[in-house]
């Protein structure tokens, strides 16, 4: 019988979707996975925005948690926009005349 991959579920935040990932040991802050060229590297699996989740199910709720908070920020930042525009708008369409 062969050996059980070991898997983990990778989130970060140039990572689109969940992608899965096969690792060669773990510890308890790091695992181990293959490059593209084939040599282990070690990585943090908490390290910046990077996870690596154990299960599918955290994985999935930490994207769905991190595209809310991206939603929200990208309508704070549409509706101070928004709010500025307005501010533009309002201002005379002439340069207003000096006051004694």
């Amino acid at each position: 019988m062969g050996r059980e991959v070991l898997k983990k579920y990778l989130t970060g935040r140039w990572i689109d979707g969940v992608r899965i990932v096969e690792i060669l040991r773990e510890s308890e802050k790091c695992i181990w996975i293959k490059t593209s060229w084939g040599e282990p590297t070690r990585k943090l699996k908490r390290s910046g925005p990077d996870r690596y989740h154990d299960t599918w199910e955290a994985a999935r709720a930490t994207l769905i948690e991190r595209c809310k908070w991206r939603f929200q920020s990208a309508q704070d930042n549409l509706n101070q926009a928004r709010s500025s525009l307005d501010d533009a708008i309002a201002l005379p369409e002439t340069e207003p005349e000096e006051t004694p």
